[in-house]
């Protein structure tokens, strides 16, 4: 009986051990875009908070530089499974348009209970109105050539002053909390 009680403890330090705690990078960028990175700084993304402890990437792995301001972001990035880089812009103000004009088309929920007392009334009372929780999550963004990138950037009137962040900057970027 004690070596069951033993082996069960070993296990279950074990899983609790290996269990998923918080996250390796968790820095805001703007609004709810964030860079993070799981478990490895190799799985560093910069993804869409949607809802609680859930987010959608917007940019995927492996992130090597970002410059961000309140209205833009620009990430640099180096596929896993790609001898490239590749480049992105993230228009914040865009994606606020888009999650006002997603949350003003959900519909107000209004229902009455089939529930019906002696007298034939609502025994659940008067008609219940709730509003749906949404789950706008923008779509992914579509990488950029150098020569493109520039281009866009121009286009969008990108400040000149938004550049990718100076290696040390990003490093402490990374290991803000």
């Amino acid at each position: 009986m004690k070596l069951i009680i033993f082996a069960l403890t070993i296990v279950c330090s074990i899983l609790l051990l290996s269990s998923c705690g918080t996250a390796l990078v968790h820095s805001r960028l703007a609004d709810k875009i964030y860079l993070i990175a799981p478990d490895e700084i190799e799985q560093l993304s910069v993804a869409y908070n949607y809802s609680g402890s859930s987010f959608s990437d917007l940019v995927h792995e492996t992130v090597i530089a970002v410059g961000y301001n309140d209205d833009f972001i620009i990430v640099k990035q180096r596929p896993t499974n790609l001898d490239t880089v590749l480049y992105y812009i993230v228009d914040v103000k865009k994606i606020k348009m888009e999650r006002e004009k997603f949350i003003s088309k959900v519909d107000t929920l209004k229902y009455q209970s089939v529930y019906k007392d002696i007298n034939n009334k609502d025994s659940l009372g008067p008609i219940q109105i709730d509003t749906l929780t949404t789950k706008f999550s923008p779509k992914e963004i579509k990488p950029l050539t150098f020569e493109i990138f520039k281009a866009k950037r121009k286009e969008l009137n990108i400040p000149n002053n938004l550049d990718f962040l100076a290696p040390k900057d990003f490093e402490r970027l990374l290991w803000h909390r």
